[in-house]
């Protein structure tokens, strides 16, 4: 839950208004306050971002067959598509697996406790 957090926090830290301009900015502080000044926030924001990573990368067959037309643009339809498949490239380049191995995840120690946790919440 501390990932989310953080990455609801990061995203309005990025979305402030400023009362002068009435534009959008980001806001340096409240993200220090919020994520920044706190190691454990930011190892937790990165464990969601590689979770997410992991599930869109496997979520790759479905993905590329979706439909993604809306009727109302076939040129953003394309673009859509074109964007998921560019994301997907990028994804299968990266070594993004490495951050987010769900085989390490119940190790150690606290791993038979951790999966029970995991079981009951579903």
């Amino acid at each position: 839950m501390s990932g989310l957090h953080a990455s609801v926090n990061t995203h309005i830290s990025e979305g402030f208004e400023d009362p002068f301009t009435f534009e959008l900015t980001s806001n340096n502080t409240y993200f220090l306050n919020a994520v920044g000044d706190y190691p454990e926030r930011v190892r937790n924001l990165h464990f969601i971002f590689a979770a997410t990573i992991k599930a869109v990368g496997l979520m790759e067959q479905t993905l590329v067959q979706n439909d993604y037309t809306t009727g109302l643009s076939q040129v953003d339809d394309n673009e859509a598509r074109g964007l998921i498949i560019f994301l997907l490239k990028n994804l299968a380049e990266g070594g993004c697996d490495e951050s987010f191995n769900e085989d390490m995840f119940f190790k150690g120690k606290d791993a038979d406790m951790a999966e029970m946790e995991l079981l009951t919440e579903i």
